[in-house]
């Protein structure tokens, strides 16, 4: 889902996912922080069809920091309401500097 979709678009999509007719979602983290959208999610796990974030440019985050795209910080949100649900992060542009800090993070225990 992004905003180049129209609302019917939109909406088809949601309508697939509540029918369990899609397995995979991309949606953008200034999507994901909207009240709309919250609630799709929170419908889905109530459903058991929500089983995995995988949170995307996550170099974006150790490059540039929080301010290049303030939206990744209310990607917390996702393990505050959905705890139980697996979250990972990528990238496939990651420098030997990036790599490096996500290692110190998890040696530390921290999530990143």
């Amino acid at each position: 889902m992004n905003s180049t979709q129209s609302f019917e678009e939109s909406s088809q999509l949601e309508k697939q996912l509540l029918r369990n007719e899609l397995t995979l979602l991309y949606a953008a983290p200034e999507r994901i922080n909207t009240p709309r959208m919250k609630g799709l999610l929170a419908s889905l796990h109530e459903r058991g069809l929500l089983s995995l974030f995988a949170i995307d440019e996550a170099h974006c985050v150790s490059q540039w920091g929080h301010d290049f795209r303030p939206e990744y910080r209310s990607l917390s949100l996702l393990h505050e309401t959905f705890p139980d649900v697996p979250r990972m992060a990528l990238t496939a542009t990651a420098d030997a500097a990036d790599a490096a800090g996500h290692d110190r993070a998890a040696q530390a225990g921290r999530r990143t």
